[in-house]
């Protein structure tokens, strides 16, 4: 079996954006396909991990790209449920079910007016990140779910971002 070269998936990323803007995205399984992710820890901590590194490689080589890494949470509600206030409690919402995906792309300037309901908060906690990451919490529905009263979308997301 051949191992991944998380290293050079990012170099060509970087080339590939630089060439024509295109978003480049990676999901976790992708980069380790026998991890457990019945285990939500070991999910999350993967996730840190590899987030990082492609912050610390992408910023040695390139700048103004934008990276982020989403980690569905489960929908359960048709109501918003707000932001988890403990790592712990982030952790027991993961949906071990959807994959985790590192996206890296350049960040338009565009504003983009989606029909959504949507709740963002930062993540009340800290988290090992490397400078000029944040977290961000998110749900939303789009107008049809609204109008159906269907569940909300939840998200976790790491976001790195430096002009």
């Amino acid at each position: 079996m051949k191992i991944f070269d998380f290293e050079t998936w990012i170099k060509k990323s970087l080339l590939v954006i630089s060439q024509d803007g295109a978003l480049c995205k990676l999901h976790i399984d992708e980069i380790l396909p026998n991890i457990d992710f019945q285990n939500k820890k070991e999910i999350f901590s993967v996730c840190i991990e590899y987030f990082n590194k492609a912050v610390n490689l992408a910023s040695e080589i390139s700048k103004g790209i934008k990276i982020e890494l989403h980690i569905e949470l489960k929908s359960t509600s048709n109501y918003i449920q707000y932001t988890p206030k403990e790592l712990s409690e982030l952790l027991e919402h993961i949906d071990e079910y959807s994959m985790p995906e590192l996206l890296l792309f350049e960040p338009t300037r565009n504003i983009i007016l989606p029909k959504l309901e949507r709740y963002m908060s930062p993540l009340p906690f800290s988290l090992n990140l490397s400078e000029n990451c944040y977290t961000n919490y998110t749900e939303y529905r789009t107008l049809d779910e609204m109008r159906d009263n269907e569940k909300f979308t939840r998200w976790f997301n790491l976001i790195y971002w430096k002009e």
